[in-house]
């Protein structure tokens, strides 16, 4: 999977030095659920977009405190990657502008759960199907 974007390349090396951090990869998803919580509503109002970034976020969570590890790390690399994108206010399409600035992010996001689509299937069965964890 290869996206030819810059900020995504530079969210993949970003991705890459935090892939073995726990503690980073937990801040890293609960950032994201507290922006996703405090963004502008009308801009997310797209359920499945709002359900993809909470899934991420689990996936990403779950993998860090070692509860699921039944991902390829290129997968995961890329699952953060998009985290990372979606966080990072400065991308293809700033996030200031009002109406477009999450545009680039959903679209990169959309991208990288549909190629990962086979391993986010496992996880939600893994999930449904194991003893809930704290998060």
């Amino acid at each position: 999977m290869q996206v030819k974007n810059y900020f995504f390349r530079i969210a993949l090396a970003q991705a890459a030095r935090i892939v073995g951090k726990p503690g980073r990869l937990i801040a890293l998803a609960a950032r994201m659920l507290h922006q996703l919580y405090h963004s502008n509503r009308r801009e997310l109002t797209v359920t499945a977009i709002r359900q993809q970034l909470q899934t991420v976020g689990r996936m990403v969570t779950a993998y860090a405190r070692g509860h699921y590890r039944a991902i390829p790390v290129k997968t995961l690399l890329s699952l953060i990657s998009a985290l990372i994108y979606f966080l990072n206010p400065v991308d293809l399409i700033p996030d200031a502008l009002p109406g477009l600035g999450l545009t680039d992010d959903f679209a990169v996001l959309s991208w990288v759960y549909h190629h990962a689509s086979n391993e986010v299937s496992a996880f939600l069965e893994w999930e449904a199907t194991s003893v809930k964890f704290t998060q």
